[in-house]
């Protein structure tokens, strides 16, 4: 099978790698430049997926693994395509997780009391006055810098508070911690 593989950076790689070897036929696109030269020798790889779209043919299949590429994802079904992958509404669950959160508990589902704040400065002062601890994220995916705290007094939450706000990381999004295991929905 003719599989058109689209990644933003290669979070699915294992998945990549087992098509590969399965046979199929895949075609490798990377959209970060720091990851462009990963699978070199191991994938077909193409540096404009959207060109390869009468390759992969509505017989085939299209795989995206990672968010931002929901409306274009959403077009390609509309037009017969085969796409495994997110969506819009997919996108937008992952962006703004405290919508997210209010999708969940209008199905009942139970979640975390999160909050999310506009400013970085805003997170600062929440947390100065409900010293705790916190997983903190970053909502807009402007960096891969989150942080599970382990200081009941909020000092290590604050730390990384401040380097989000030197790196102009915003919004962000703070969960009460619980021990346990955290789960992804996809």
């Amino acid at each position: 099978m003719r599989i058109l593989f689209v990644s933003g950076e290669l979070t699915g790689s294992a998945l990549c790698q087992k098509l590969i070897a399965e046979g199929n036929e895949v075609k490798l696109f990377i959209l970060r430049p720091a990851w462009k030269d990963c699978y070199t020798g191991l994938a077909e790889k193409t540096d404009d997926w959207e060109k390869e779209l009468s390759w992969v043919g509505r017989e085939g299949l299209i795989v995206f693994d990672d968010v931002a590429f929901g409306m274009k994802q959403d077009e390609l079904r509309h037009n017969g395509f085969t796409v495994v992958g997110s969506s819009q509404g997919g996108d937008i669950l992952e962006h703004d997780r405290a919508y997210f959160q209010e999708v969940l508990a209008s199905y009942g589902i139970p979640n975390l009391n999160s909050y999310k704040f506009d400013t970085t400065e805003e997170a600062i002062r929440f947390v100065e006055h409900h010293p705790d601890r916190w997983v903190v994220k970053q909502t807009s995916h402007m960096s891969a810098l989150n942080f599970v705290s382990s200081s009941k007094t909020g000092e290590d939450t604050l730390r990384v508070l401040r380097q989000y706000k030197k790196r102009g990381i915003t919004p962000v999004h703070l969960q009460k911690y619980v021990e346990g295991i955290e789960v992804g929905v996809a």
